[in-house]
Order: C-alpha cells, then sequence, then structure tokens
C-alpha cells in the first residue's frame, strides 16, 4: 500500500470542504443579506473592530463564480498539503 496522503483525495475533500461553506454563505446571502450584515456588525464590534463591509444584493452569476473559485482554491492548497506531507515523510525516513 502507498504510504502518505492522496494529493488528489486531499484536494477533493478540502475543496468540496471550502465549497460547502460557502455555499453556506451564499445560501444565507439569498435568504436575508440584511440579517447578515446585522450579524457581520456585530462579529466586527466583539473583536473592537468598525464594521467596514457592506453585503451587496444576491447575484447568481456571483453565487456561481464565488463556489467555484472555492473549490479551486480549497483543492489548490490541499493538493499542496499532501505533497507537502508526503515530501516530509519521507525526508523523516531517511
Amino acid at each position: 500500500m502507498k504510504e502518505g496522503l492522496d494529493k488528489n483525495r486531499t484536494g477533493l475533500t478540502l475543496g468540496i470542504f471550502f465549497m460547502l461553506l460557502h455555499s453556506l454563505w451564499v445560501f444565507m446571502i439569498a435568504i436575508s443579506a440584511q440579517f447578515i450584515q446585522g450579524m457581520l456588525g456585530w462579529i466586527f464590534n466583539i473583536h473592537f473592530l468598525k464594521p467596514v463591509l457592506l453585503v451587496t444584493r444576491f447575484s447568481l452569476g456571483s453565487a456561481f463564480l464565488l463556489v467555484i473559485l472555492t473549490f479551486i482554491c480549497g483543492y489548490a492548497i490541499g493538493w499542496v498539503f499532501a505533497a507537502i506531507w508526503n515530501f516530509l515523510g519521507k525526508k523523516g525516513k531517511s
């Protein structure tokens, strides 16, 4: 059996995870952008920050782009993580 992390499987796992989180965000914006704006304001305030970001209107095109790009970024991060993990694992056995 091959040792180490499978780069493709790790990339897919992280890509899908990022995609699901951002799909939830898209869904919440579609349901109530005003509620999300209030939540962001509260989160900023408890971190002693002035909220400067504004939630904009829902756009299906932007939502699709966000979900696709976060999947791609998650896949890339997972793939690189697995490659580094496997490289360091080989170094430790030398």
